[in-house]
C-alpha cells in the first residue's frame, strides 16, 4: 500500500505536520509521498484542477491507497476517494469538511462581494511566508465541488481539535454519523495541530497497525 499526503490550504510540502509524519513513517518503514498541490500558481488555484492532479498520479500507479489529508487536504481525500476504488483509507487532520459554509462564515457576504469586484484576494500562504493574491474562480470552482455527503464507507480516522475556530470539530462529528468506518479522535487543541504531533503520530500508527492486522486475519 503507498501514502500520501495532502497539505492544506496555503501550505506546502513542507509545512510541518507533512514533514514530521513523513519522517515518522520512514522509522516504521513507510515512504510518504507529498504532492505539491499548489501546482506552481497559487493565484490561478482551483479544488478541482488539484482533484483531477491527483486522480491522475493514483491512477498511474497499479496500486493501493491510504490518503492522509490536513484541512483542505482531508477535503480533497473525501472527494478522490468516492471515485477511485484504488483508495483503501483515509486519515484526516480536521477535515475542511462543509467548506462552503466555512469560507462564507468567514468573510460575510460584503467580502465575498468585494473578492468578486475585485478580482483577487490576498491570502498569507504559510509556505511562501507572505500574501499572494488569489483568483475569485477560487471561490467559483468551490461552490461547484462536493463538500459533504460523502457515501463511501471506508476506514477512515478523524482527528480533529476540540478548540478548532476555523473548521469547528462539528463537521467531522457528522461525517463519522455517515461512516459506519470512521472513528473520531478528539484533540485539545485548535486548527493547527502542532503542539500535538506526538498524539497524532500515536493515533495514526495505531490505526495503520490496527488495519493492516486486521487484513491479514483475512
Amino acid at each position: 500500500m503507498k501514502y500520501i499526503y495532502l497539505h492544506g490550504f496555503a501550505s506546502s510540502p513542507q509545512s510541518f505536520k507533512a514533514q514530521f509524519l513523513k519522517k515518522r513513517l520512514a522509522e516504521v518503514g513507510i515512504y510518504l509521498f507529498v504532492p505539491d498541490l499548489n501546482l506552481g500558481d497559487f493565484t490561478s488555484l482551483k479544488i478541482s484542477r488539484q482533484a483531477i492532479y491527483l486522480n491522475e498520479i493514483i491512477a498511474a500507479q497499479n496500486d493501493e491507497y491510504c490518503v492522509i489529508g490536513s484541512s483542505l487536504g482531508g477535503l480533497l481525500a473525501l472527494i478522490l476517494a468516492e471515485e477511485i476504488q484504488a483508495i483503501k483509507k483515509l486519515i484526516l487532520l480536521a477535515p475542511a469538511i462543509e467548506i462552503k459554509n466555512i469560507w462564507n462564515k468567514e468573510l460575510g457576504n460584503e467580502g465575498v462581494k468585494l473578492w468578486h469586484e475585485a478580482g483577487f484576494y490576498n491570502i498569507y500562504h504559510s509556505g511562501a511566508r507572505c500574501e499572494i493574491p488569489l483568483c475569485y474562480s477560487f471561490i467559483e470552482d468551490m461552490n461547484n465541488i462536493k463538500d459533504r455527503g460523502f457515501k463511501r464507507n471506508l476506514p477512515v480516522l478523524l482527528i480533529h481539535g476540540e478548540n478548532d475556530k476555523t473548521i469547528p470539530i462539528n463537521v467531522s462529528y457528522r461525517y463519522q454519523e455517515q461512516n459506519k468506518f470512521a472513528n473520531l479522535v478528539k484533540l485539545d487543541c485548535g486548527h493547527g495541530m502542532e503542539d500535538k504531533v506526538d498524539d497524532i503520530w500515536d493515533s495514526i500508527y495505531n490505526f495503520i497497525t490496527y488495519e493492516e492486522e486486521t487484513e491479514n486475519a483475512y
